[in-house]
């Protein structure tokens, strides 16, 4: 993937840059597989319901690797339908040309038109001719066998670089809570709901403050919002925030906050445990795999700035607890999530398929 498009900045959410790439990455693999038959062919598969693989569907024939080359597909994350725009999510990949807002009438669900049907039939034939498919979480594995995939299929989340990480003394710190928030500012993240708890929490007596870290379609709207609350003094906004200066950004919080409106895998959150912070979210389908409510964090309601007011004021009141929360948080990341132990897991499914019966036969 990299040999093919490593200097590219393009928003291959795009029907046009995805097909673009589909083939410049079958012409550069069909050869490698040709010379050198590989054991195991792992297809990255990062758009779920449209992404397909010519050379899995031709496996066995001219156009694909060999019968015996075992396939894996994953890790795969289920469908963000009904709630973004291409404009929204793809912002993120041609940086250069910022999308702007989703206009009212904009077409929600991530839809290709009129490739979406044939997509999704590439992308079921392409899933049935795996051997093996690695799911980040229970929903991606429903969504497969919703699709009537008949494959085994390996729940395996994510990890996290636990070295990147150190975990600060915070038993001895003063001042305001400090909240740290780093996501991608598209409206999914419901950024609004967090700056509106933040004023209540404020209102209320609880002395509170926000680290805001990402970019986005969204960043002009928040910035004003932050002003028509009262919240310049409370918020800082970063902007982009290089991907090894996160860690920097968690080691100055107490708190981890989120309130996606959906989430298939959300890194950040598991970033932030691994910094030591307890973690405030809503119930994502990411989130309910990471979090133990009480133990290493706290569920609230989607779009509910009270509810989330009224946690953050109990994380203020009691350091005892965040402390406790995010030591548990830590603990279970370095138990669970840590590479080495997701890397356990992805060998031992390559030694089953190495070891076992033939090739699936669709």
């Amino acid at each position: 993937m990299h040999a093919v498009d490593i200097a590219r900045r393009v928003n291959y959410l795009e029907a046009k840059e995805a097909a673009r790439f589909v083939a410049r990455y079958t012409r550069t693999a069909l050869p490698l597989c040709r010379d050198a038959p590989p054991s195991i062919l792992h297809h990255a598969f990062p758009w779920s319901a449209r992404t397909f693989n010519p050379l899995i569907l031709g496996r066995g024939t001219p156009f694909g690797p060999p019968r015996s080359t075992r396939i894996v597909m994953g890790p795969l994350q289920p469908p963000m339908l009904g709630v973004s725009t291409l404009g929204e999510e793809g912002a993120r990949f041609a940086p250069a040309s910022p999308t702007g807002p989703a206009a009212a009438d904009a077409k929600q669900g991530m839809d290709f038109g009129v490739f979406e049907g044939p997509l999704r039939s590439l992308c079921r034939a392409t899933l049935r001719r795996a051997d093996a498919i690695i799911a980040l979480n229970d929903a991606a594995k429903e969504f497969v066998l919703a699709a009537g995939v008949r494959v085994p299929v390996h729940i395996i989340p994510a990890g996290v670089r636990l070295e990147r990480f150190a975990v600060p003394d915070r038993a001895a710190r003063d001042g305001p809570l400090r909240i740290a928030c780093v996501a991608y500012l598209i409206k999914r993240k419901r950024i609004d709901v967090v700056l509106a708890a933040l004023a209540r929490a404020r209102a209320a007596g609880t002395d509170a403050t926000l680290i805001l870290a990402g970019d986005g379609p969204e960043r002009e709207p928040l910035g004003a919002l932050v002003a028509q609350l009262g919240l310049e003094s409370a918020v800082q906004l970063l902007g982009h925030v290089p991907n090894d200066r996160i860690p920097d950004v968690f080691a100055q919080a107490d708190v981890f906050v989120t309130m996606s409106q959906v989430d298939p895998h959300p890194p950040a959150v598991l970033e932030a445990m691994a910094a030591g912070l307890p973690v405030i979210s809503t119930r994502t389908d990411g989130a309910i795999e990471f979090i133990e409510d009480g133990v290493t964090g706290t569920f609230v309601p989607f779009d509910d700035a009270a509810a989330l007011a009224a946690a953050i004021g109990r994380y203020a009141s009691d350091r005892e607890l965040r402390l406790r929360q995010g030591a548990a948080a830590r603990e279970r990341i370095e138990r669970e999530y840590s590479w080495h132990a997701i890397g356990d897991r992805y060998a031992a499914v390559y030694e089953s398929l190495l070891d076992g019966a033939p090739p699936h036969a669709r």
